[in-house]
């Protein structure tokens, strides 16, 4: 929205402003840089103003030849203008590729830290199942560890069982053999008793044969002296 009330100072600056770029500071062009602000008529009767003035105080010569060294200067400020400007351009357009290469670097990182991520979590589900089985796998080889001691347990209970057993056995089969023994003893002591006893008969009978024998050879003995007479 255009404004009232522009000052000769304003009007002054905006026409050096002008010359300083080469350019010719017309109505238009004064207004353009006032913001177009400003009637032309006002602009006109101000830039009347400027001119008398500089008109009042320099000779016309003096006053072309500054406005001449006043253009010359501005075309020289405006071309180091223009190329620092250029040289800002390029250097911005220089950070802008740098920048942009810097950015390509981050996402191809961030690209590489969501893969990396990716791949973390997949090993870290893959961990946890891992664990998971394992859990399972302990859980079953604890029960199946307690069924083991569990049997071992009982193996060992009957196995003491069969121990106090065989120890029975044992004690038995020592009474039995000292009993057997005992009989052998006995049996033996009756058997040498008896084959004493067997012997003593024998011995007897012997005798009584022998005498037998004796008696019968004397009594042929006689009887066949007897035929003899």
């Amino acid at each position: 929205m255009a404004r009232s009330g522009i000052s000769k100072e304003e009007v002054r600056i905006a026409r050096q402003s002008i010359l300083s770029r080469g350019e010719h500071p017309s109505i238009d062009a004064l207004r353009v840089e006032l913001g177009n602000t400003g009637s032309k008529s006002t602009i006109h009767r101000l830039l009347k103003e400027l001119d008398a003035e500089h008109t009042g105080h320099l000779p016309n010569s003096l006053s072309e030849e500054l406005g001449e060294l006043v253009g010359q200067l501005a075309n020289r400020l405006q071309q180091e203008a223009r190329a620092a400007l250029a040289e800002e351009r390029g250097e911005l357009s220089r950070q802008r590729q740098d920048q942009q290469q810097e950015l390509r670097i981050a996402r191809q990182r961030i690209d590489d830290l969501q893969a990396q991520n990716q791949a973390l979590t997949e090993e870290t589900r893959e961990a946890r199942e891992q664990a998971r089985q394992l859990q399972q796998q302990r859980h079953q080889v604890e029960l199946t560890n307690a069924r083991l001691r569990q049997a071992a347990g009982d193996l060992e209970a009957r196995l003491r069982e069969r121990d106090a057993q065989i120890t029975a056995l044992e004690e038995r089969l020592d009474q039995a053999r000292l009993a057997a023994a005992e009989r052998r003893e006995q049996d033996l002591r009756q058997h040498e008793e008896i084959s004493s006893q067997l012997r003593g008969e024998l011995r007897r009978h012997q005798d009584e044969l022998t005498r037998l024998n004796r008696d019968n050879e004397r009594l042929l003995t006689e009887a066949r002296l007897l035929r003899e007479r």
